[in-house]
């Protein structure tokens, strides 16, 4: 189910425009910026300068903001016009759901938490999909009164719903996995359909668009621990014929990126699970199969080398799951979870609990007592094993939680023993590149174990950075010839090495001296990053079109360079500064792709 976005256009024919001294007042360039800036600061009122904006333009800007996961707060807006200019509007009000800013803060302290608990470090972004989309099925239930409009939710249809209170219809499924995905660097956007009253995600890897649908993959009533992969990562062709069961085809939806590659549409190991897939690390995934019928049923737990496909079976038991009430009769499915818990692998079968230690290679049993009822499935909590206790697969049943021992630390207790660095978390986007780039002496940190990911870089820290990935070439200039460049100083091959090719050039004379001037203490934009990123790959030194920084930042965007970092689309690209974080995530991108 998805909402449908009724867009509040008050249009108010105005003979005269009186300016109201609350509002903001856009630039004629830049007011797309000025416009998201308002909505991320609450603003009411945005006033345009000389002229407006063309209508077009602005409907399409504000009507993308229904599409930002973080803006669910927002609830539309109306827009003004003179009568003899009705393509021009002069101004635009934004309306608000009714949500506070610690409320927004909560999110955002739940999405941290979730890609704290999901992520392992040098995950791929495959994995990352994955991984994400297992959670959410898993985590999140679906609002079934607010679908049958039995007790509407507002917050179900949005990521907040989905995050925060673990409830959501279609709508808020796609837009948290959309969250997510984007903290992570992977682009993702969202795909709907009138015709089905339903809303997916359009997933981007590797170049190429997929469709995945979490709340068609997260069984109804939901299921303790499962999470299906009926349509994870499809084609346009694969997603309009691949049935669920139910009948129910994608069909209609709005026009989106094209998914036309079929790489994943058939034959991946995750295809038919119904459970979700454990990470140990980014090499090795576990998940359960079955062999036999009724009492001879068995299920075993396999590791698989991600890279390889190899798979071991490390662990086989006899289990199986009686049709409540008719002796001798079986499902033939096996209705188990598969979690992490205490640094052990944990499935179940109808009454027993399963714990296989990687460390060891043995399996303990757990025998429960569930009367006339059995296991159907189990995932893990804060101090134990969460159990549903069924009489049949389709029954509502029971939770109740088994209280294991603990015998290791925690995963996530656990620090990454290459990670020197207190303020880079597993959770951050930009994890694995900075663990890239000290790996490879492109930068040790400010301190022994901090990073300051959020900490500007000025024009020597940047270009030395990209020096040292370039592999530290020695400068052929023999002459210095900067007058704030010293000799000996740390960036002093670096700076004279992209001058000589081009790459970054001095900042005008000394008045004083006439000699000139690199600035190395001043601060880098996005716009300097991106353009010294663009000179030094692609060779160019002079944007042919627009502003000075116009072809980098659109080769960047091209290239999928800039999702899910803190580069603001909306912002003007040489007011923004560049912090550390984003200098080295963009180096680590174009280096692994």
């Amino acid at each position: 189910m998805k909402r449908k976005l009724t867009l509040l256009l008050v249009t108010l024919l105005l003979l005269s425009l009186a300016v109201d001294a609350a509002a903001l007042t856009a630039p004629a360039d830049g007011w797309q910026e000025t416009l998201e800036a308002a909505v991320r600061n609450w603003e009411e009122t945005v006033e345009f300068a000389s002229g407006g904006v063309k209508m077009s333009e602005l409907l399409e800007v504000l009507d993308g903001f229904y599409e930002k996961p973080d803006l669910f707060y927002y609830e539309g807006y109306s827009y003004s016009y003179y009568p003899d200019a009705p393509e021009t509007a002069i101004s635009v009000t934004f309306r608000y759901l009714p949500y506070t800013k610690a409320e927004v803060l909560e999110y955002e302290e739940a999405t941290r938490a979730v890609l704290e608990e999901a992520l392992l470090p040098g995950m791929s972004d495959l994995q990352k999909a994955l991984a994400l989309h297992d959670w959410l099925a898993v985590n999140v239930s679906y609002d079934q009164a607010t679908y049958e409009g039995t007790s509407v939710d507002d917050d179900a249809f949005n990521a907040f719903g989905a995050l925060v209170k673990r409830s959501a219809v279609c709508q808020g499924y796609s837009m948290a996995y959309m969250a997510l995905l984007e903290r992570c660097g992977i682009q993702a956007a969202y795909a709907s359909s009138d015709a089905m009253n339903h809303g997916w995600t359009l997933v981007k890897l590797d170049g190429s668009w997929y469709h995945a649908d979490v709340t068609w993959d997260d069984p109804t009533p939901d299921r303790l621990g499962q999470a299906e992969h009926t349509f994870f990562l499809l084609s346009d062709q694969a997603i309009r014929s691949r049935d669920s069961g139910s009948g129910k085809l994608h069909y209609d939806w709005s026009a989106k990126p094209s998914a036309g590659d079929t790489r994943y549409d058939e034959g991946e190991f995750w295809t038919g699970l119904e459970h979700p897939l454990v990470f140990t690390d980014s090499s090795t995934v576990w998940l359960l199969s079955s062999e036999g019928k009724g009492s001879e049923q068995t299920v075993s737990l396999r590791c698989r080398d991600w890279t390889s496909g190899a798979e071991t079976e490390v662990s086989t038991v006899y289990d199986y799951w009686p049709v409540y009430g008719k002796e001798g009769y079986f499902w033939t499915n096996i209705y188990s979870g598969l979690c992490l818990w205490d640094g052990r692998i944990w499935f179940n079968g109808s009454e027993r609990l399963y714990a296989y230690d990687p460390s060891t290679g043995d399996t303990e049993t757990f025998t429960l007592a569930v009367g006339d009822s059995f296991l159907y499935g189990i995932t893990a909590a804060e101090d134990g094993i969460l159990c549903l206790v069924s009489t049949g697969p389709k029954d509502e049943g029971e939770i109740m939680i088994y209280r294991a021992e603990r015998k290791h630390a925690s995963q996530q207790e656990t620090p990454a023993a290459d990670n020197p660095f207190a303020d880079v978390a597993p959770s951050d986007y930009y994890y694995d590149a900075v663990l890239w780039a000290y790996e490879n002496g492109i930068t040790t940190g400010k301190t022994e174990d901090s990073f300051a990911p959020e900490d500007t870089c000025t024009r020597a820290q940047a270009v030395t950075f990209f020096w040292r990935a370039a592999g530290r070439p020695v400068p052929e200039t023999a002459v210095n010839p900067f007058c704030d460049v010293p000799e000996g100083s740390y960036y002093r091959d670096a700076v004279l090495w992209a001058s000589e090719n081009g790459i970054l050039q001095g900042t005008g004379t000394d008045p004083e001296t006439g000699l000139v001037r690199f600035s190395p203490d001043d601060d880098c934009s996005y716009a300097h990053i991106l353009t010294i990123l663009w000179r030094a790959v692609t060779g160019n030194r002079n944007s042919a079109s627009g502003s000075w920084y116009s072809d980098a930042l659109a080769w960047a965007e091209a290239g999928g360079l800039l999702a899910g970092t803190g580069f603001d689309p909306f912002g003007a690209p040489n007011a923004q500064l560049c912090p550390r974080m984003d200098i080295v995530e963009y180096l680590y991108r174009y280096a692994r792709d």
